[in-house]
């Protein structure tokens, strides 16, 4: 393990968008493109009310670390209200285990990373 490396318990949260690849069809580019936007938003605000550190971002998914279940729970619930709101829905997977942490920060791009 790298000395940067350490371990930890962490909840691990996976959450996107259901039905989005006919959805993004049905939209075309910029009104999509616009409805993700508003989602990330929504997504990230609850994220950070929660306690949420967001690892990573593809498509319309998002891949977030808690250090407690209940707050990840809490945040997906919420979440799953707000989207509502856009016309959306969310499929989501959580997980708590022990994660390798990295520090994998540089000058140029400093962030930490949660590994199962």
């Amino acid at each position: 393990m790298p000395a940067q490396a350490r371990r930890r318990l962490a909840t691990m949260l996976f959450l996107d968008i259901g039905g989005s690849t006919e959805l993004a069809s049905e939209l075309g580019d910029r009104r999509w493109r616009e409805l993700l936007t508003r989602f990330r938003r929504a997504v990230r605000a609850r994220l950070k009310r929660h306690g949420g550190r967001e690892q990573d971002t593809v498509g319309d998914g998002f891949f977030a670390a808690f250090a407690h279940s209940a707050e990840a729970i809490r945040a997906t619930v919420a979440i799953a209200g707000d989207v509502t709101e856009l016309g959306l829905a969310v499929r989501s997977g959580i997980h708590t285990g022990e994660c390798q942490v990295i520090d994998a920060s540089s000058a140029a791009s400093p962030s930490t990373s949660a590994r199962g």
